[in-house]
């Protein structure tokens, strides 16, 4: 099973719905799609939202406060939407990795549209390793 990273707050929500449409269309294998909400209610929508519900049989919804606690919590605060992303990024990647049980994972930042099956990727960098 391929697993797949990505977050997002409600501002980015249709561009990430896209996403998720294009990999439920072309993903022919099973996969996992692991997505940190950049808030609560992000969080609640993708958790609670009936519009979330097609996506429910590979989106895993991440709870900010699972990835942002501690000293990133308080570096967070009060920055940028940006600036949390990019500082929760690697965050996010290890979270899956050790929480989740994701042997590997790929990033995809939310605005990522495939227009054909993704494991031609996997496909490439597993020769290229």
């Amino acid at each position: 099973m391929k697993h797949y990273a990505t977050l997002f707050d409600m501002a980015y929500a249709a561009k990430a719905w896209a996403l998720m449409d294009s990999l439920q269309r072309l993903h022919r294998e099973p996969f996992r799609l692991h997505v940190l909400a950049m808030d609560n209610s992000t969080y609640r929508t993708l958790t609670m939202g009936r519009e979330w519900r097609r996506y429910q049989d590979f989106l895993v919804p991440i709870a900010p406060g699972e990835v942002m606690k501690g000293r990133t919590a308080d570096i967070c605060n009060g920055r940028s939407i940006a600036y949390r992303c990019f500082t929760c990024t690697p965050l996010l990647m290890e979270h899956c990795l050790v929480f989740h049980g994701a042997p590997a994972i790929a990033y995809l930042d939310a605005d990522v549209y495939f227009f054909q099956d993704p494991e031609i990727a996997w496909r490439y960098m597993e020769e290229k390793h």
